[in-house]
């Protein structure tokens, strides 16, 4: 088993099938000793999205079934606050790159990206008197990053 992107090996991840299941080595092998017939085998594995595939085991035979892992997205979730008193600013906008997402903030400042690829992005936030403000955010495969901007009123407040 593998990361679909680096082609690592998954050390630790679960290869389940019907009541059988086993754990992957440090090289991503694994063994599960199965009748003749046909499965629907699953590998999971922190941080990745689960995959499942279908195998068919031969009388006296064995058969082999690699999976590639997708690193599972990350979330971004924020809250854009005025830098003097601390007070949510509704209507910000907040754009994500690379990507071009952008969202603006609801009524307690809050906003949120979903389904990020794990990486490294840079921020950007603006609101109406206020400067732009920008600051780099990293994600982690299925994790959610917690952000909080502070925009500074155009005077520099």
């Amino acid at each position: 088993m593998t990361d679909a992107l680096s082609a690592s090996p998954i050390a630790g991840a679960k290869v389940k099938a019907l009541t059988s299941s086993t754990t992957t080595d440090a090289r991503g092998s694994y063994t599960l000793t199965l009748s003749p017939g046909t499965y629907s085998v699953t590998a999971s594995a922190s941080g990745y999205v689960a995959q499942t595939q279908t195998v068919t085991v031969p009388v006296g035979g064995w058969a082999a079934l690699n999976f590639r892992l997708e690193p599972a997205p990350g979330v971004i979730t924020g809250t854009v606050v005025s830098n003097l008193l601390g007070t949510p600013i509704s209507g910000a906008t907040v754009s994500l790159s690379p990507g071009g997402l952008t969202t603006t903030t609801n009524g307690n400042g809050a906003f949120t990206f979903q389904a990020v690829k794990a990486g490294t992005y840079t921020l950007t936030t603006s609101a109406a008197l206020y400067k732009t403000s920008t600051q780099t955010v990293s994600v982690a495969a299925g994790q959610t990053s917690n952000v909080t901007v502070r925009l500074r009123t155009l005077l520099g407040l």
